[in-house]
């Protein structure tokens, strides 16, 4: 995942670590 990109998409759930 690319963090910013999927932030965006998702609602930051899957990637907590990512901003």
């Amino acid at each position: 995942l690319t963090g910013s990109a999927h932030f965006s998409e998702s609602q930051h759930t899957l990637n907590p670590d990512d901003g």
